[in-house]
């Protein structure tokens, strides 16, 4: 019987994303509000709930008209949310 060798590599290295200075396009970084369509998409699915719509839509609505955000090199930063923003210790 041969003996197998298994060469271990650190894949946490190669998963981290990049950042690079600059990689954001000026359009992509000018947005901080969700397209219209995706409201849209929210009503859609409350009505598909039947019954369920009188629950879901007003919490959609409210997912929706609050929900700001912020593209940079590092990633997508939430803006403006309590349980988002950074506290200091």
């Amino acid at each position: 019987m041969t003996d197998t060798v298994v060469e271990h590599r650190d894949m946490s290295t190669s998963l981290q994303p990049r950042a690079r200075a600059g990689a954001i396009p000026p359009a992509i970084a000018v947005i901080e509000r969700p397209h219209r369509k995706l409201w849209t998409l929210y009503v859609l699915r409350a009505l598909l709930t039947g019954p369920g719509l009188v629950l879901l839509l007003p919490l959609l609505y409210f997912r929706f008209h609050s929900m700001r955000y912020r593209f940079d090199a590092e990633g997508v930063h939430a803006l403006g949310h309590p349980s988002f923003v950074a506290r200091s210790t």
